[in-house]
């Protein structure tokens, strides 16, 4: 790099000329846009102590390892499991985790779905922008306060409570929750909240935006929460219910 920049300048090419050369070459290698690891594909081979701290860090964080993770890799203590383990519990009390509980719970919940339709304002006022983002947020609070609390996973699918903030409790109807903080809300055991089917942002998802899709909330409990697949024949995938109001987003 140092010669292709001394060479720019030999040249008489400005600072910013010179730099851009070597910055081109840099940013153009495979070192630096993936994590590069040695391969044994004949015989595998363990993760070395820096390479265990670069993959902990941005499973968990999305980020480099800080000094604590480097500072025991060097020393070659991060291999030992109950190290590792304390390590783990520790990145994910860290505020950082949440880059791997919104990149986990948007790609298993294939989340995009959320913004792919334009909600119509007429017949669903009240599922405006702010509210589509707070249900969003909702799925990603709920997943944390189970993972935090060491909850079942059957708290997914029904559960006694809701992690919400007062937008969300005005638009679920639920009185006596102020602050935009979520928390965890208790509701009636026949409540039609609690559990990932009762809330906004997957009901909204198994629509168009325009109407609701029995065929497509079905097909979407199938893939992602009993991992198994589907293909809907062309009649059904038609088979939509009118829209009215509250059709696209309550139950």
């Amino acid at each position: 790099m140092g010669r292709h920049y001394q060479t720019a300048r030999d040249q008489g090419q400005s600072l910013t000329e010179a730099l851009v050369s070597p910055l081109s070459i840099v940013m153009a290698s495979p070192s630096f846009v993936y994590q590069v690891e040695q391969s044994n594909p004949e015989n595998g081979r363990d993760l070395s102590p820096d390479e265990l701290a670069v993959r902990l860090s941005y499973f968990l964080w999305s980020a480099p390892p800080d000094e604590e993770l480097l500072r025991l890799a060097e020393f070659g203590r991060l291999s030992d499991p109950a190290i590792l383990a304390s390590q783990t519990e520790r990145l994910l009390q860290d505020p950082r985790s949440s880059a791997f509980i919104e990149g986990f719970v948007h790609q298993w919940l294939q989340m995009e779905r959320l913004d792919m339709f334009q909600f119509n304002g007429v017949d669903f006022p009240n599922f405006d922008n702010a509210v589509r983002e707070n249900a969003r947020q909702e799925l990603f609070q709920t997943f944390a306060y189970l993972l935090e609390n060491e909850l079942p996973l059957d708290k997914l699918l029904k559960s006694d409570f809701i992690v919400i903030n007062d937008l969300l409790a005005g638009y679920y109807e639920i009185e006596g929750v102020e602050g935009h903080e979520f928390r965890k809300v208790s509701v009636p055991q026949n409540s039609l909240r609690g559990g990932l089917l009762g809330t906004a942002a997957v009901l909204a998802m198994g629509s168009d935006g325009q109407r609701s899709s029995p065929v497509e909330r079905g097909a979407w409990v199938l893939r992602h929460l009993l991992t198994r697949s589907t293909s809907a024949s062309p009649t059904e995938r038609s088979s939509t219910q009118p829209a009215g109001r509250g059709n696209i987003a309550c139950p």
